[in-house]
Order: C-alpha cells, then structure tokens, then sequence
C-alpha cells in the first residue's frame, strides 16, 4: 500500500509541476554572427505585449558557450550557420559540457535539410528569420515570436519535470523491490 501512496504522491508532484506560471521578463541569448538580425529581433520584441524582453548577443562561439554555461537566461537563439560551427554543433558542444537549454535554432537560408538536423539536436523550437524580414515591427510578427518563445520555454519545463518525474519514479522503485527483496528473504 505504502508503494501505491508513493506513486500517487509523485503523479501529484509531476503535476503541480506542470501548472508554472510563463514569466513576464524573458531574457534571451542569440547567438549569431549577423548584428542585423538581432536588431530586428530586438526590434519586434520591444512592441508592447504580454512580456518583456531584454537580449543580449554574441557572435563569439567560445564566449557564447561560456555564457550558455552561466544558465542566466531563459531560452537561447542559436544561428543555424555561425562560421566555425553550426547550430547543431554549438548545442552539442554545450550539452557536452552540462548546458540544457532551452535552445531555439533560427536561420536566415532555411532548408529541410537544416530543419531535419536541428530537430535532431535537443532544440526546442525552429524558425526562420524572414519572418523578421517580411513582417518588421508588426504586432503580428510579435505574436508569432512570443508564442514560439514561450511554447519552447513551457515545452523545456515539461521535459525536465517529466524527467525528475522518471528518475523520482525509478528511486521509488527501486527501494520497493529492495524492501519487497528483504522481506522476502526473511521469510525464507
């Protein structure tokens, strides 16, 4: 019975966890050798909505992944082709040395192709700049942007609540059979 209590009171954990609050400040790292982009991005997410937004840049591989590591943001835009590397490999690169995300991967010449292989690499959203190119500055475009942003954030929490979930799940079960394992050599 007291495996049962166990169970249910992690269901009910998994799902508080999932009844967060979105932010209404998100800070953003893009990671892009195009300063263009960023002021166009910077641009669209200064129109007045539901949140605010502060971003930084850096163009600079090796120092983005520095600050990838500090975890101080709340989602990460990664440009598809940053010269020395891709997205892909970028991310990579910080999973490798303990980083999460959540990653967004963005792409100013986007193919299937590219697309396949961010899908492929851990990201949690994609999507292409001429959205920033075609729609400047319109509420429209805001909206688009802020929900893809928001819908990775929410997408980010319920994987990792849904993976503290399975680990918590896995400990309770092993101690089950460990006790279940003791008892019944007791009696043998």
């Amino acid at each position: 019975m007291k495996i049962l209590n166990d169970m249910m009171e992690l269901a009910n954990e998994l799902i508080r966890s999932m009844n967060f609050p979105l932010p209404h400040y998100i800070k953003i790292l893009v990671v892009d050798d195009n300063s263009t982009d960023v002021d166009l991005l910077k641009k669209v997410l200064s129109i007045d909505g539901l949140v605010n937004y502060s971003i930084d840049w850096e163009s600079n591989c090796e120092v983005a992944i520095k600050k990838v590591l500090e975890n101080k943001y709340d989602v990460y835009f990664i440009d598809f082709k940053l010269g020395p590397m891709t997205a892909t490999e970028f991310i990579q690169e910080c999973m490798k040395r303990g980083a999460h995300g959540p990653f967004m991967v963005w792409s100013g010449y986007s193919t299937e192709k590219e697309l396949e292989e961010a899908l492929n690499s851990n990201i949690i959203g994609f999507f292409p700049k001429n959205i920033l190119v075609n729609f400047p500055s319109t509420k429209q475009t805001y909206l688009i942007i802020d929900s893809l942003i928001r819908y990775a954030i929410k997408n980010y929490r319920l994987i990792n609540s849904s993976l503290e979930f399975k680990k918590s799940l896995d400990k309770k079960t092993k101690e089950y059979l460990n006790a279940t394992q003791n008892a019944t050599q007791k009696h043998l």
